[in-house]
């Protein structure tokens, strides 16, 4: 296995382990989530993008409790803006997403 690692020029490390293991869960739980898609095609991609930001904000609201940090809170304009901004484009590609 060091010899892979070599291979690609990444240092052994913790970090890059974890890297790419979370890079492989996350192509697994990306193609659970197209079959997904593709079996509730039938129904409106809108109801299916409420879901998935209906979940995904109950998902963050449980990891904002589950793992506290130590840095305070600030939310400027600025940041606020966005994280408004952000929500659009996901939104709007969740829909693509959807359509595709």
């Amino acid at each position: 296995m060091s010899n892979f690692w070599g291979y690609v020029g990444l240092p052994v490390t913790f970090a890059t382990v974890w890297a790419v293991a979370a890079a492989i869960v996350s192509s697994f739980t990306s193609a659970i989530a197209m079959i997904g898609l593709h079996q509730v095609k039938e129904i409106d991609p809108r109801a299916v993008v409420a879901h998935f930001s209906a979940v995904a904000f109950l998902c963050c609201i449980v990891s904002l409790f589950a793992f506290p940090t130590q840095h305070e809170w600030t939310l400027s304009v600025r940041t606020i803006a966005l994280l408004l901004a952000i929500g659009v484009c996901a939104t709007v590609g969740q829909i693509f997403l959807t359509l595709a």
